[in-house]
């Protein structure tokens, strides 16, 4: 892999995937608003916000609208796929919707049925514009299609989520070295989040690029108690002898974000209830590990994490279910839920995060990111597992 991108090959098949599907659905083309969508079909990448992009798609044109400012972005780059460009100067002043509008007549679609992933563009950071149906005269119609678009990854992607695997290795290792009483856990995570970022770009050099303004590599920590909530973002605790660390790693490539990778730790000799509750995680996140197959439902993965917390007087400890997909999202299907229906498919990338969390002590979970092979899952990110390992010695 000379640069860590996907090849314009791919995206031409992934488009023409969806063109068999809207065809064969009765569609005349289709537009699509969120931005992870729009990488998918397009190789385009631009930082989001109030200012909407829409790209469409029919089978003999894709056609782009974009804010003026982000013309030179696409022009000098040559992997977006893109016939022709369509542009507004700023929002509010100008109407990006009756761009979009003016885009679809181009394409021919306006007056006829278009599948969506959503009716316009999501009202955050300001905007607040009409919806795609009360622009055109034709039958807008959100198609759950889009939902499942970016679902199954193939060998190109799945070597993304290798590399990503092997930066949020160091940071974590990064992390943990840095770790010690009196310290606060943000102060440690930036400086290893740093330290990791800087050998990753020496590394990689251009090959490497950014897709957004995240950090291409995230880390953050937690101390104390507090990690028996769940997504506790206290992260100026000084860190304390007997603590649990709660860690969290992330890298993006090419906006893929690849490689989430968290750890519970002890600060100390960890106790006699400490030890228990950690085998007991990290025994679930194994039995998942050893589960996971193509055909085995999403459901299925709930139901046995059910069942074996039950078994040791944790039903009511529990606060989310045992993982979720992975991809230009941090958060997509599949969800490891007893409320999607359907199988494990070979291509599907997820994390395996079976946890709980205990008053006055804290949470305990271990995660990983996989994918789904032909006999199994393939992990994806590798750190130490064991108590011993992940104990920091206090002096």
């Amino acid at each position: 892999m000379e640069k860590f991108a996907i090849p314009t090959s791919r995206i031409q098949n992934r488009k023409n995937d969806l063109l068999d599907y809207i065809s064969s659905s009765g569609y005349d083309g289709a537009v699509v608003f969120g931005m992870a969508n729009v990488q998918y079909l397009s190789n385009f990448f631009a930082i989001e916000t109030q200012r909407p992009v829409a790209l469409g798609i029919t089978k003999e044109d894709t056609f782009l609208t974009i804010p003026e400012m982000d013309e030179i972005h696409v022009r000098n780059h040559d992997e977006f796929i893109y016939d022709d460009l369509f542009t507004y100067y700023e929002y509010p002043q100008s109407d990006p919707m009756q761009t979009v509008g003016e885009m679809c007549a181009e394409l021919g679609i306006d007056d006829g049925r278009i599948a969506v992933d959503s009716d316009g563009p999501a009202h955050t950071l300001g905007f607040s514009g009409p919806s795609l149906s009360n622009i055109v005269p034709g039958e807008v119609v959100v198609e759950d299609y889009f939902n499942d678009l970016t679902r199954y990854k193939d060998e190109t992607e799945i070597q993304l989520y290798r590399e990503g695997g092997t930066w949020v290795n160091l940071a974590h290792r990064l992390l943990q070295q840095k770790i010690e009483t009196g310290e606060h856990p943000i102060c440690l995570a930036e400086e290893s989040q740093t330290e990791a970022i800087r050998s990753m770009i020496n590394a990689l050099g251009d090959r490497y690029q950014l897709t957004s303004w995240d950090p291409p590599i995230q880390v953050t920590c937690t101390a104390g108690e507090e990690n028996a909530y769940c997504h506790n973002l206290n992260q100026q605790k000084p860190i304390e002898e007997g603590d649990l660390i709660e860690t969290f790693v992330m890298a993006e490539m090419f906006g893929y974000k690849t490689g989430k990778l968290e750890r519970t730790m002890v600060v100390g000799e960890p106790s006699n209830e400490q030890r228990d509750y950690f085998e007991i995680m990290k025994e679930a996140q194994e039995i998942l590990f050893d589960a996971i197959e193509p055909g085995i439902s999403y459901g299925y993965t709930e139901d046995i994490i059910d069942d074996f917390f039950a078994e040791h007087g944790l039903e009511d400890n529990q606060a989310h279910r045992p993982g979720h997909g992975m991809g230009l999202s941090w958060l997509s299907r599949p969800f490891l839920d007893r409320g999607l229906e359907g199988e494990f498919s070979v291509g599907e990338v997820f994390t395996v995060e079976p946890a709980f969390y205990i008053p006055d002590i804290g949470g305990f979970r271990h995660c990983d990111t996989v994918t789904v092979t032909e006999d199994g899952i393939e992990v994806l990110t590798y750190y130490p597992r064991d108590l011993d390992d992940l104990t920091i010695p206090v002096e």
